[in-house]
C-alpha cells in the first residue's frame, strides 16, 4: 500500500496558490490516472479527501488535507491509522522554496527544511522517514510574506503545467520501477 498526500491549504481562495503546488500536482496525478482511481470524495474520519485504486495490483490512496498547511500532520496520523499503514508507506508531495519552479527532487528520510507542513507531518509521526516529492517554487523575490499563498503568475503557468506533468511521470515511474529509478531520473532534472 502507498498513501500519496498532496500538500496545500483547503478552500478555493488557495487552490492555484504555490504553496498549493503538492495538491494541484495530485489532482494532475488523479486525472492522467483517472482510470485506475475512484473518484475523491471527503472522509470525516481522516479529515482528507480521499480516492483510492490500483496499480500494479498496489492499492494506492490519494489524500488531500482538508486541515491547514501547518496542521497536515494531523491529518497524515489519521489517514496512516485509519488504514493501517506504516509511515514507510507515506509519499508527500509539497511545494519547495530552495528549487527553482520547473525542478523537481525525490527524498527520503530529511529533515523538513523550514517547510511547516512537512514539520507537521515529521512531529505527529515522530518520524521523517517517508517519502517526499518536493516541488520547486524558487525563492521568494519579494519581501511579501504573503507570497506562498499567492497565485502563480501568467508567466509561470506554462512551467508550471510543465511541471505537473513531469511531477505526474515522477510518481508514476516510482509506483511502477521503485522509488530509487525515479530519484535516478528525475533528481537528475535540473529544470524544464
Amino acid at each position: 500500500m502507498k498513501i500519496i498526500i498532496g500538500l496545500g491549504n483547503p478552500t478555493d481562495r488557495y487552490h492555484y496558490t504555490r504553496h498549493n503546488l503538492g495538491q494541484l500536482a495530485l489532482e494532475e496525478f488523479h486525472s492522467k490516472q483517472a482510470h485506475n482511481f475512484s473518484n475523491f470524495s471527503a472522509n470525516k474520519k481522516v479529515d482528507a479527501l480521499i480516492a483510492s485504486g490500483n496499480i500494479n495490483s498496489e492499492k494506492i490512496i490519494l489524500a488531500k488535507p482538508l486541515t491547514f498547511m501547518n496542521e497536515s500532520g494531523l491529518t497524515a496520523k489519521k489517514i496512516i491509522s485509519f488504514y493501517k499503514a506504516k509511515p514507510t508507506d507515506l509519499w508527500v508531495i509539497h511545494d519547495e522554496l530552495d528549487l527553482p519552479l520547473g525542478q523537481i527532487k525525490i527524498s527520503s528520510n530529511v529533515s523538513a527544511a523550514g517547510h511547516k507542513g512537512v514539520a507537521s507531518i515529521i512531529n505527529s509521526l515522530q518520524t521523517k522517514n517517508f517519502v517526499r516529492f518536493r516541488l520547486g517554487i524558487g525563492k521568494n523575490p519579494t519581501a511579501d510574506p504573503n507570497w506562498v499563498i499567492q497565485k502563480f503568475t501568467a508567466e509561470e503557468t506554462p512551467l508550471l503545467n510543465k511541471v505537473l506533468q513531469l511531477t505526474n511521470e515522477a510518481i508514476l515511474t516510482a509506483l511502477t520501477k521503485g522509488i530509487q529509478s525515479a530519484q535516478t531520473i528525475f533528481n537528475q532534472k535540473n529544470s524544464l
